[in-house]
């Protein structure tokens, strides 16, 4: 296996189906939305790309209020898309701007690690691009299905990873110009 880093210019962050109505019962919920929170921001403060899914909306809700407002505070440019298969790469429009991109890496975070997240992932890795799950940032409503899916990714030939590696792999140096804005993010 060869070692694999992120790169700013070629990788982006999907935040998949973080929806009100399942949310609330995913273990580790508030731990869980602390780090995507987070990974929003700094993917926002790199100037990096962000896709944020929906699964059946009208039956699972809209994408938690947290991160709704964190980007209409911000003023966050994501690329929003519903769907109804379990895969992101499922939804036509969402697999036209991925394969028709520059982007080849992709961190992949969210609910549930079982189903949507893995089958994301897979997916992807299908297409030749490179997966790094955030496995912080990334849980089910039960652990044993949690392990499952990490067990999964790692045979796919995902990276699994934490968010505070991957900020800092994205910023590189201590002297670029985003470290404190980004380190600030990991000491709050």
């Amino acid at each position: 296996m060869t070692l694999q880093f992120l790169h700013k210019e070629s990788t982006a962050l999907i935040v998949v189906d973080v929806q009100e109505k399942l949310f609330a019962k995913i273990a580790n919920n508030n731990e869980v939305l602390a780090k995507i929170l987070s990974l929003i921001e700094a993917f926002h403060i790199l100037e990096m790309p962000l896709f944020i899914s929906e699964q059946y909306p009208q039956g699972l809700g809209k994408t938690v209020p947290a991160i709704q407002k964190l980007i209409e505070k911000m003023s966050i440019k994501a690329h929003h898309f519903e769907k109804r298969a379990f895969s992101c790469m499922q939804e036509p429009s969402f697999r036209d701007a991925i394969l028709n991109s520059h982007i080849q890496e992709f961190l992949v975070v969210g609910i549930e690690a079982h189903v949507c997240v893995l089958q994301t992932a897979k997916e992807l890795l299908k297409w030749g691009k490179k997966v790094t799950v955030a496995t912080d940032a990334t849980s089910s409503r039960n652990v044993p299905d949690f392990t499952s899916a990490k067990g999964e990714l790692l045979v796919a030939n995902a990276r699994l990873t934490t968010v505070e590696t991957i900020l800092f792999e994205l910023v590189r140096d201590s002297r670029a110009p985003a470290f404190k804005a980004i380190s600030k993010l990991i000491t709050s």
